[in-house]
This record gives C-alpha cells, sequence and structure tokens, in this order.
C-alpha cells in the first residue's frame, strides 16, 4: 500500500468484499484469492459477504455506508441487469461506483465426451446436421453463457434449445452425465479442475490464449471477428470520495498485478486488466451498450 493511502483506510472499518453468487461457485474462487491479497496489503480483516444474486449483491453495495468499508465484485451480470431488466431496485451507474476492472475471462464451449465434436468447426457442423434444434445447458437464463450461446447461434444460424440450470456446477453435471451434450460457459474457473470433468473443452469464444487451453479452437477461426468475453471488476457505493475511490483503486491494481496473484488468476481463467475507475466506468457503459445490442439480436429480455 502506497504511504498515501495508509490514513483514509486506517479510518475505516475491516472491509467486506460483496460476492453476488453463492459459496463454492467461481465467484467465489476470485473473491478468496482478492480478499487474501486485500488482507495482506491492508492487514486488517476482509470477509467475504455471499448474497443470492447480482441484484442483492450490487444492491448491498449501493446501499452501503460511503465510507470504503464495504466494497463488491462485479460479474458480467452487473452490465446484463442494466441492459436486460426493465427495472432494478438501484441505479446502476448512478448509485453505484467503478473501483477498478480487474480482469476478463473467455467463455467456452464443453460437450460431452460421446458427442462426436473436438472443435468448433465439427461442433457447427453437427448442429447444422440436425434434424431438431439441440439442446445445451448453461447456468441460467440472462447469463453471460446463456447470451454466448445465443450470439452464435445468429451468427452461424443454428438451431439450439436452451435448457438452463440454477448452478455452474448443475449444468456441468447435466453435461458429464449425458442428459445434455453441449455446455456453455464461462471460465472464470481453473481449466485444469474442468477438464477432469467428464467433460470436453472443444472452443473458446474469445481470441486469446487461457492457461491449460493451448491447443483448443477458438469461435473466431471459423467466424472471424467473433468475440465474447465477460468483465470482472470491483464496485463500491457512488458516494464513496474521490480520493479514497482512487487509492482503493491504486491498491488492487498493484495486488492484482503482483506476478503470484496474475498466476492464480490466470489459474481460475482470469486475465488481469487491472484499470483506473475512469477506465473501468467507460468499459461499464461501453458493456451495458454491447449487452443491450446482443439482448435486441438475441431477443433475451429479463424480468
Amino acid at each position: 500500500m502506497s504511504v498515501s493511502a495508509q490514513p483514509a483506510l486506517r479510518q475505516v472499518r475491516p472491509t467486506e468484499l460483496i460476492v453476488p453468487a453463492g459459496r463454492g461457485g467461481p465467484l467465489d474462487v476470485t473473491a478468496n484469492i482478492l480478499a487474501e491479497a486485500m488482507g495482506r496489503q491492508w492487514r486488517q480483516r476482509v470477509s467475504l459477504q455471499h448474497t443470492a444474486g447480482a441484484v442483492p449483491g450490487a444492491l448491498a453495495v449501493a446501499r452501503s455506508n460511503p465510507d470504503g468499508s464495504r466494497i463488491g465484485l462485479a460479474s458480467p451480470a452487473l452490465c446484463i441487469n442494466a441492459a436486460l431488466r426493465d427495472s432494478l431496485p438501484y441505479s446502476t451507474l448512478a448509485d453505484l461506483a467503478p473501483v477498478c476492472q480487474l480482469g476478463n475471462f473467455e467463455y467456452g464451449i464443453f460437450v460431452n465426451p460421446a458427442l462426436p465434436v473436438r472443435d468448433v468447426a465439427e461442433l457447427i457442423a453437427y448442429v447444422q446436421r440436425a434434424r431438431q434444434p439441440v439442446r445445451y445447458a448453461s447456468p441460467g437464463v440472462g447469463t453471460g453463457s446463456h447470451l454466448a450461446a445465443e450470439s452464435l447461434a445468429h451468427e452461424a444460424g443454428l438451431k439450439l434449445e436452451h435448457v438452463p440450470f440454477p448452478t455452474n456446477g448443475a449444468a456441468e453435471k447435466a453435461v458429464a452425465d449425458g442428459q445434455i451434450g453441449i455446455l456453455f460457459n464461462g471460465l472464470v474457473a481453473s481449466v485444469s479442475e474442468t477438464r477432469k470433468l467428464p467433460v470436453r473443452l472443444v472452443a473458446l469464444m474469445g481470441e486469446r490464449r487461457v492457461a491449460d487451453a493451448a491447443g483448443v479452437s477458438s469461435v473466431a477461426q471459423v467466424l472471424p471477428g467473433f468475440e465474447f468475453t465477460g468483465t470482472l471488476g470491483v464496485i463500491a457505493p457512488r458516494g464513496l470520495p474521490f480520493g479514497l475511490l482512487r487509492r482503493l483503486g491504486q491498491d488492487i491494481t498493484e495486488m492484482v498485478n503482483e506476478p503470484g496473484i496474475r498466476r492464480r488468476l490466470a489459474e481460475v481463467g482470469t486475465e488481469v486488466v487491472a484499470s483506473s475507475p475512469d477506465e473501468y466506468e467507460s468499459r461499464l457503459r461501453a458493456d451495458i451498450a454491447r449487452w443491450r445490442l446482443v439482448g435486441r439480436i438475441t431477443q433475451v429480455r429479463l424480468r
């Protein structure tokens, strides 16, 4: 921590990090890495507070005292909800302040090993040959995974049928057990751990490489320019003084740029970006516009 940041941060209570998901999921893994780094750098206890989804999580942050004692982890659902829901109990850009973009992650396409598909070209050909829409699993309606699948279907002219599940684990299990052949999911979980499951990663939906994913095809190889990635960041109540907001952003940027933290985040599928508050706010605005466009194209709307 920089010397100038120490006095302000010592005035706040032990930090709470709001995690907009349940325990044990992909976001929980990232949150634990971040909380450990915060605890070491700030020399104070950082507790994780889990909520039942992105809307309660963002609301908890928005209603917090703007003193730096409570911040939140933001997943793509923050911007998806802003773009595709008719109403929210908070205003995303008016009630929440961007602290720092942590990084980006890819969405992947997995299949049951019994499916005769080993890359994206074979996947597209398999779906095109089918007489009926091919079913795919995702961790829920309106998730980035769902919208990624529908975007691919639109771009490639595929007939897919969405089967939503309440959690990542439930969706993965359905594909591993052979109930459903295809899974679309974010790679905010160790690719190495995912490969221990009886499912096969056949394609990445972005254009960058992910740890342990060498040799995996990219959708862009068949559909040039196609890229579908998710954003992770840290948010705070909008009333947080700008000086403290900036110092928090600087501290978190330093944390995630440490080689050990960068490596751990890469292992769970996150490419560190570590932007400033202003840069992250610009990214949030761009993401809301992007998800709104995806919603119009795919005709997905949330209630």
